[in-house]
C-alpha cells in the first residue's frame, strides 16, 4: 500500500509540474503568436494597399489617355450628324483596340453632353484570381 501511495504522489506533482509548465508556455507564447498574426496581417494589408494603388493608377493613366486621345478631343468641335456617327466609330474602335484585353477593365463609357454614347464591355465574369 505505501508503494501505491508514493505512485500516486509522483503521479500527483508529475501532473502539477506539467500543468505548470503548460500555463507557463502557453503565457509566454501566446504574445508571440499574437504578434506574429499582427505582423503578418498588417504585411498583407499593406501589400494589398500597394495593389490596390497600383491598379489605380494603371486606371488614371488609361482615364488620361482616353480623354487625350485624338477621336475624343476632336469629338468635341463636331456638330454635323455624319461627323458625330464617324468620330463615334472611331472612339469605339479605338477603345475596343487598346482597353478590350487588360484583365481587370471590364468595360468603359463615355457620355457626351449631346447624348452620344461610345462603350466597350465585357461578356464573361471578372475572374478576381487574376490580380496579382
Amino acid at each position: 500500500m505505501n508503494k501505491l501511495v508514493k505512485i500516486i504522489s509522483l503521479l500527483i506533482v508529475s501532473c502539477i509540474i506539467i500543468l505548470s509548465l503548460s500555463a507557463c508556455s502557453y503565457k509566454t507564447i501566446l504574445p508571440l503568436y499574437t504578434e506574429k498574426i499582427k505582423s503578418k496581417s498588417e504585411d498583407i494589408l499593406n501589400e494589398a494597399g500597394t495593389n490596390i494603388t497600383i491598379r489605380v493608377e494603371e486606371i488614371e493613366n488609361i482615364l488620361n489617355d482616353i480623354s487625350l486621345s485624338d477621336p475624343v478631343q476632336s469629338s468635341i468641335d463636331y456638330t454635323e450628324h455624319f461627323d458625330v456617327l464617324d468620330n463615334s466609330k472611331k472612339i469605339s474602335d479605338m477603345l475596343t483596340d487598346k482597353y478590350s484585353n487588360i484583365p481587370f477593365v471590364q468595360g468603359i463609357c463615355i457620355s457626351r453632353v449631346n447624348g452620344c454614347t461610345e462603350s466597350i464591355t465585357k461578356e464573361s465574369s471578372y475572374d478576381y484570381n487574376e490580380l496579382d
